[in-house]
C-alpha cells in the first residue's frame, strides 16, 4: 500500500472517526497517538523517492 500511496502521488490522508461518546482523556490520547505516532510514518512514506525508478 505505501507504493501505491507514494505513486499515485498522494499528498493528504483523511481520517474520520467519531470520538464523541469518548471521556475527554480518551479523546487527548487518541489525538496524541495519530498526531505522535501515525501521522509521521505517513508522511515519511508519501515523501520518500520511488526505490524502483
Amino acid at each position: 500500500m505505501p507504493h501505491a500511496a507514494r505513486d499515485l502521488h498522494l499528498s493528504r490522508f483523511d481520517l474520520t472517526y467519531d470520538v464523541m461518546n469518548l471521556p475527554r482523556c480518551a479523546r487527548a490520547r487518541t489525538l496524541q497517538l495519530l498526531g505522535g505516532g501515525v501521522a509521521p510514518p505517513v508522511k515519511h512514506l508519501l515523501t520518500k523517492e520511488p526505490s524502483h525508478v
